[in-house]
């Protein structure tokens, strides 16, 4: 805008054509320069409207990342807590069978101390 309001003035022969010429050339050059700012803010908005997008589809991703991998985990822990949950279960069982061993040594061990007592009489 300036070069061609130079140009202008030296194609336009009197002073009154220069002057317009100037104020002409020095509004479009106003002009201008206030339209540099919206510029930058429009660039900006679109940068970051296409950041916004960008970062929530990669949130997205990584969410359903996060679902498959918590997924994963969660069948391993289950996979690994039965056969332990199956190895209680059966000491639990043994448990049970030695308590009654257990309870028939201990009226057999009674009954013996019966008979002991009975001959040393």
């Amino acid at each position: 805008a300036a070069v061609i309001t130079l140009l202008a003035t030296f194609v336009l022969n009197s002073f009154q054509e220069d002057l317009l010429a100037l104020t002409f050339g020095g509004g479009v050059a106003y002009l201008s320069i206030l339209s540099i700012p919206l510029q930058r803010a429009k660039v900006k908005y679109i940068i970051s409207s296409k950041l916004q997008k960008y970062i929530s589809s990669l949130i997205d991703a990584l969410k359903e990342d996060l679902e498959i991998a918590m997924n994963e985990t969660g069948e391993k822990i289950v996979s690994m807590t039965i056969p332990v949950e199956e190895m209680i279960r059966r000491e639990k069982e043994e448990l049970a069978v030695l308590e009654k061993e257990h309870a028939g040594l201990e009226s057999m061990f009674q009954e013996l101390e019966v008979k002991v007592s009975a001959l040393e009489k």
